[in-house]
């Protein structure tokens, strides 16, 4: 910690803001987000069970050819914005 800072620009240096996007509605409007304000975002989340069910789907994760290209889209859209992906890991990969 800089002791010549203020606490708040200290702090700052250290938070991260990532946001999440939960649904289908959410995943069409990223592009827009990151072209906004993606250089006030540090990182993305793809919850991909609330995204599953705005789909109609069960589980985290599964196969269904138009949830995996949503998982797809999401990939391209980071990409292009050079924005990293975020999220939690259950398994240990």
């Amino acid at each position: 910690m800089d002791l010549t800072r203020t606490i708040w620009k200290n702090v700052n240096d250290q938070a991260a803001v990532i946001i999440q996007i939960e649904s289908e509605e959410g995943l069409r409007n990223l592009d827009a987000i990151l072209s906004a304000v993606g250089d006030q975002i540090d990182a993305v989340w793809l919850v991909t069970l609330d995204l599953r069910v705005s789909m109609g789907f069960e589980s985290f994760w599964g196969t269904e050819p138009s949830f995996l290209d949503a998982v797809e889209v999401y990939r391209e859209i980071l990409k292009r914005h050079k924005m990293p992906d975020s999220g939690m890991c259950l398994n240990g990969d």
